[in-house]
């Protein structure tokens, strides 16, 4: 490769703010005989404030994913005061604690005004399995299953063929609502 088109696509990496492992799936990801599809797991959450079931549940969504990336679709300011009337930490300041996690490899936003995340999902299956060598999984925690999903999520999951895993990360073992109301009533 001559040094223009190296320093073109250094360039399209920094713009668009893809990794290296996107920017080579979307230039080659050809479907060819054989080849292992990449997997990309998305977990979404407040996580406010991040406990250990959320670190177990991005550990196992890491080994899931294999070799390929977990992608973590964080809920809104908004959303957290919606659903328990106040945010512990911002979303900055969560994104920044996830973002530096062994086992995550992007943080996003999407619009959850909705109260769910199809958004989410939606940006997932855009970036990543549009592509014949991805796959997109949405994985759950262990809080969660098909009886209190929006029911719009399972819906986008089964329209596009994306897999949905429940309890990931093992079942429900700490809640931040009760940290934090722990917290209170000391």
């Amino acid at each position: 490769m001559d040094q223009s088109l190296l320093f073109l696509l250094g360039l399209l990496i920094l713009i668009v703010g893809l990794s290296l492992v996107e920017l080579i799936m979307r230039l080659f990801g050809k479907k060819e005989k054989g080849l292992k599809k990449m997997k990309v797991v998305l977990v979404t959450g407040g996580f406010d404030p991040v406990h250990k079931g959320h670190v177990r549940m991005f550990k196992k969504a890491k080994e899931i994913a294999d070799a390929g990336m977990v992608v973590v679709g964080l809920n809104s300011d908004d959303w957290l005061i919606r659903k328990k009337g106040k945010k512990f930490m911002d979303w900055e300041e969560r994104k920044e604690i996830i973002e530096e996690m062994e086992s995550i490899d992007r943080v996003i936003s999407f619009d959850d005004s909705d109260n769910s995340c199809v958004d989410a999902i939606r940006q997932a299956y855009d970036e990543y399995d549009g592509f014949n060598s991805t796959r997109l999984i949405v994985a759950n925690g262990g809080d969660r299953d098909e009886g209190n999903l929006p029911e719009s999520e399972i819906k986008f999951c089964e329209e596009h063929g994306i897999e949905m895993l429940w309890g990931v990360g093992g079942g429900k073992i700490q809640s931040s609502s009760d940290l934090i109301k722990r917290w209170e009533d000391e």
